[in-house]
């Protein structure tokens, strides 16, 4: 999964011109571990997506200006733009929903 600071963040994030999943998370957490192993995963089946980490004790002003209090916080953004957000934890079947797509059928 690419790590995402502010250094790389216009480029990887904002320029990019897929869907781009990005969870903000920290070292501390594990509901954060779970979902990056999460996605990992499904970062080979949806191959259009990318999937991105931006851990906040690291980078606090992405943080700030995304108003992220909670982690983990997940973030999709499109063409520049957030189109959808979701804190806490989720299950593989919320992130294709988060995504805007129906789940693909393999067991994780």
């Amino acid at each position: 999964m690419l790590r995402i600071n502010s250094e790389n963040f216009q480029e990887e994030v904002m320029e990019c011109d897929a869907q781009v999943f990005v969870i903000f998370s920290s070292e501390r957490c594990s509901f954060c571990k779970d979902l990056e192993r999460l996605t990992e995963i499904l970062q080979r089946v949806l191959t259009d997506v990318k999937f991105c980490r931006i851990d906040v004790d690291k980078n606090r002003e992405l943080a700030t200006k995304y108003s992220v209090s909670r982690v983990p916080t997940s973030v999709i953004f499109k063409d520049s733009q957030e189109t959808v957000r979701r804190e806490g934890a989720l299950t593989k079947a919320e992130v294709y929903k988060l995504l805007g797509r129906k789940p693909a059928v393999f067991s994780i």
